[in-house]
């Protein structure tokens, strides 16, 4: 348990029958506090990892800018995913400029039971973050029974630019108020 400041970056690899499990310890409550606001909180590279019921935030209270882009270095994304057939299962995921970047070297990776809001940024132009950001080549990607709600901009959000959308699976999710907190949305 406790609170963890900092970036962190996991190369852990299991396998597919015996994938690592990284939880906090049962009774005690583990967050990763952001300290940076250009890397992730959480940046998942190793495959075969199973990240499960713990918190990712970004405590830093500031949340607009005059700039007119989406990268604004008051926060960076909670978690980034690269790795293979990682599964995110009952995380907490708050606050961050974009909750969860699920990306295409991701292969076979799932979202699962997990509540993610209040992320993203205000800019002049609009609101900024999405909860689940995502792109697929190959496998099958899965966002399966997550709550998202309260975002600057989507909640899920599907898109190719220097990449694909191919086989995602999103089922059973509950998404509500996305948008809301952005005054130029």
């Amino acid at each position: 348990g406790g609170v963890y400041n900092g970036t962190f970056a996991s190369y852990l690899t299991g396998s597919p029958t015996a994938p690592i499990v990284v939880r906090q310890y049962p009774g005690e409550r583990a967050t990763i506090n952001a300290s940076s606001r250009t890397v992730p909180a959480l940046t998942v590279h190793g495959a075969d990892t199973w990240y499960w019921g713990f918190e990712v935030t970004d405590l830093n209270p500031t949340r607009t800018t005059t700039n007119l882009g989406y990268t604004s270095g008051l926060r960076a994304t909670s978690v980034n995913i690269y790795g293979p057939r990682t599964r995110f299962i009952n995380m907490i995921v708050h606050d961050g400029e974009m909750g969860f970047g699920l990306w295409s070297p991701a292969v076979d990776a799932e979202i699962y039971g997990s509540i993610i809001y209040n992320v993203g940024i205000e800019s002049v132009q609009q609101g900024h973050g999405h909860s689940i950001y995502v792109q697929n080549t190959t496998g099958t990607k899965r966002i399966t029974d997550n709550i998202l709600f309260n975002s600057f901009s989507m909640g899920v959000h599907a898109y190719t630019e220097a990449g694909r959308i191919d086989n995602i699976q999103v089922e059973g999710n509950i998404a509500f108020n996305h948008g809301v907190l952005s005054a130029a949305s």
